[in-house]
């Protein structure tokens, strides 16, 4: 498992993006940039609340795509999962 994704997404995405994704992952901005400086780590609930948000924010027409994330880049427990793993 890495966070670089998370990191690349959060690199990339506007202040309006990470706004956008902490409200739809009902979570705060401040948590999303601890977990990319890897202070704090994500639930495995978190993680795809994040997933499926940033999904909905890829959806929309971007000069730039956005990197895509998934939930095992952000939670060992997901990352770890046959479940997961067999969906990758």
């Amino acid at each position: 498992m890495t966070i670089a994704k998370f990191k690349s997404w959060m690199k990339e995405s506007t202040i309006d993006e990470k706004r956008e994704l902490a409200a739809h992952a009902e979570t705060s901005l401040s948590l999303l940039y601890q977990l990319s400086y890897g202070t704090r780590k994500a639930s495995s609930e978190l993680a795809g609340r994040i997933e499926k948000s940033a999904a909905a924010i890829a959806k929309r027409g971007r000069h730039k795509a956005l990197p895509e994330l998934r939930r095992g880049d952000l939670a060992e427990a997901c990352a770890k999962c046959q479940h997961y793993k067999d969906c990758v």
